[in-house]
Formats: C-alpha cells, structure tokens, sequence
C-alpha cells in the first residue's frame, strides 16, 4: 500500500514510479517463488485495482481474494467480521487478503 499512495494520487491514477516498483517487486516475487507456492499481500488496496497489478503479462499465477472488515458494515465485504470491531459501529476499515498461486 505504501507504494500505491506514494506521490499522494488518487488509485484510478498511480504514480508511474509507483507502478514501476510494484511490478519490479511483483516480477521478484514471481521468479522466487516455487512453482505450487503461494504469495500472500495483506492490503487495503480494492481488488479492482490491485488485479491490474497481478493480472499483468508474464504472471503465471492465479489471484484469491479474501475480505474483511474491523465493524460490521452493511453490504460491506462478505460479512465476516475481524477482532477489534465493534457491532453497529458507523466506521470500519476493509482489508483485503490476496493468494497468488503460481501455476
């Protein structure tokens, strides 16, 4: 996440440095890993954006979202409600768990 808010841009339009340390990062990763491994990014990056990260040619692997959110807020996510928040609470914070298995 550190890298996308970077230069203070909104997420439809990311600093290009950041999008270039992203991939060099994503492209390490993606070498390193074992062929049936799994990297797993915890962010509170939306998967409409961060998938246009994993789903770039030259990655082979396939991306699992998972969500989460601190309060219970309706709509939100799929309902499943992580330690520390609180029933009825107006504000929330939604993460997401990302699971690139390498294929």
């Amino acid at each position: 996440d550190v890298l996308e808010v970077d230069g203070g841009r909104d997420p439809w339009n990311p600093n290009p440095l950041s999008l270039q340390r992203m991939h060099r990062w994503l492209s390490e990763a993606h070498r390193t890993l074992a062929d049936s491994g799994v990297l797993i990014s915890i962010s509170f990056a939306q998967p409409h954006f961060r998938r246009l990260l994993y789903d770039a040619e030259g990655y082979t692997w396939i991306v699992e979202t998972e969500s989460y959110t601190t309060a219970s807020a309706g709509g939100a996510s799929d309902g499943r409600v992580a330690d520390g928040g609180e029933e009825g609470s107006s504000s929330f914070w939604e993460y997401y768990v990302y699971y690139a298995r390498k294929g």
